[in-house]
C-alpha cells in the first residue's frame, strides 16, 4: 500500500503512524538535516529520500517508490510536501507524484490521518478505505484522495470541538 498521511508534529507522526499501519512500511522523505537519533531510525528502518529541488533526483526517487510497491512493500509518504499546522485550512495542495507512483505500481493509496489532543496527550488516527487510481484521472485522483482526507479531518474537528459541518453558514464565513 501506499499510505498517505496528514502530518501535524513530524517528529511524532512517523512512529504513530508506523504503529497504527502495524506492517513494516519504509518512508518517503525530503532530504534535509536531521537529529541524530532520527537519522539512525530513518535509516535502519528503511527511507527512500528526494531532493525536492532536484528534478533528476525526483524522477530517481519515484522510480525507487514504484519498485518498492511493486515488491509489495508499503511506503509511508506526506503528499503535501510540508507540515499543515492550521485548522483553517484543511489540506495544502498534494504533490500529484502519488497518484504517478501508485498506477505505475498497481498500489492501492490508503489515506491516514492524525488527530492530536494536546491537552491529554494522545493521538487518533484514522484510515480511509483504500483508492484504486488505476483508471481515474489524476486530478479526479489527487481530489478523491484529497477530499477522503478532508472528510476524515473534519469528522476529527466535529468530534473533538462540538462543531457540525450542517451548523456552519459557508456564505457568512467567506464574508469575514
Amino acid at each position: 500500500y501506499l499510505f498517505v498521511l496528514f502530518p501535524r508534529i513530524l517528529s511524532f507522526d512517523i512512529p504513530i503512524a508506523l504503529k497504527a499501519i502495524k506492517e513494516h512500511t519504509i518512508l518517503f522523505a525530503g532530504k534535509q538535516p536531521l537529529e541524530k537519533i532520527d537519522e539512525l531510525f530513518f535509516n535502519l528502518n528503511g527511507t527512500i529520500y528526494v531532493d525536492r529541488k532536484n528534478k533528476e533526483d525526483m524522477n530517481l526517487s519515484k522510480k525507487a517508490m514504484v519498485e518498492t510497491l511493486k515488491k509489495k512493500r508499503n511506503i509511508l509518504v506526506f503528499p503535501e510536501g510540508t507540515w499543515n499546522l492550521t485548522d483553517s485550512n484543511l489540506m495544502h495542495e498534494m504533490k500529484w507524484g502519488i497518484i504517478d507512483v501508485a498506477k505505475d505500481s498497481n498500489a492501492l493509496i490508503v489515506p491516514l490521518v492524525l488527530n492530536y489532543d494536546y491537552d491529554n496527550r494522545t493521538c487518533d488516527y484514522r484510515f480511509g478505505k483504500p483508492i484504486d487510481v488505476k483508471y481515474i484521472s489524476n486530478i479526479t485522483s489527487i481530489n478523491i484522495v484529497r477530499d477522503d482526507m478532508a472528510t476524515i479531518r473534519w469528522e476529527f474537528f466535529e468530534k473533538n470541538k462540538k462543531v457540525k459541518r450542517k451548523d456552519i453558514n459557508v456564505e457568512e464565513e467567506r464574508a469575514k
